[in-house]
């Protein structure tokens, strides 16, 4: 993946999509007990807060963020779209506000009951960005021959790092927040780091698209000449 610049933007998209859904399971593994002992602090205990209600919120506000971002990224494609718009800055964007999502947790959402459910409204309305973003990153950058080795390297980066966070650290959900918030900074600087490479893939890209087009009219123009001389020979046999 990483011999040219279109592997190395594809293996920065790796480390990226391996950090947030990291994050992602992670959130998903201990938001209850992290609602569960901020709604004891809140209510005393024998009050359980209300999962059903809230998981139809974190799922409402998924598809939100699903929606906000193919209206933005449809209306960056048509060209009328801001720059900060650009997958690439969305991206960036959105790892960034996961990670101080989780930072918030981390700090106060066992203590802060409301905080804490803001915080988790907040990180899943980025999962609802994230998921068409990366797609779009993945098309873009990472070459149509290398989307399944990069595909099962983000996975397994994946599941490793749940593995490894849970089985340690289970018991202790700030410091897994806190893990969680490092990770998606690590994967804002992967995106910053990338641009580089992102700007030379898309260059590569633009050549061969020319390229091809330049070999697709060569090729008609020969094939129209050689018809035209077809018909010349015609009109000169019957001439004859």
């Amino acid at each position: 993946l990483a011999s040219s610049a279109e592997g190395k933007g594809a293996l920065h998209l790796v480390f990226v999509q391996a950090g947030f859904e990291t994050a992602m399971y992670l959130v998903l593994f201990l938001w209850t007990p992290t609602l569960n002992a901020s709604a004891v602090e809140l209510h005393g205990i024998g009050v359980p807060p209300p999962y059903g209600v809230i998981f139809a919120l974190l799922m409402a506000s998924l598809m939100l963020g699903s929606h906000v971002c193919q209206i933005s990224m449809s209306s960056s494609d048509g060209g009328g779209g801001l720059s900060c718009l650009q997958p690439e800055a969305v991206a960036s964007a959105v790892c960034a506000c996961a990670g101080v999502a989780c930072l918030v947790l981390a700090l106060v959402g066992q203590t802060a009951h409301w905080a804490g459910l803001l915080s988790l409204l907040g990180f899943q309305f980025c999962v609802g960005v994230y998921y068409p973003t990366i797609g779009h990153l993945r098309g873009k950058y990472v070459p149509l021959e290398s989307r399944a080795a990069a595909a099962h390297l983000a996975k397994t980066l994946l599941m490793l790092n749940v593995l490894v966070l849970l089985l340690n650290l289970a018991s202790m959900p700030s410091m897994v927040f806190l893990v969680c918030a490092l990770v998606l900074g690590v994967a804002v600087f992967a995106l910053h780091h990338a641009s580089p490479d992102f700007a030379h893939a898309l260059e590569l890209t633009e050549q061969r698209r020319r390229q091809e087009e330049e070999e697709g009219s060569g090729n008609s123009d020969s094939d129209s000449f050689s018809e035209n001389d077809s018909q010349d020979r015609g009109l000169l046999k019957n001439k004859r």
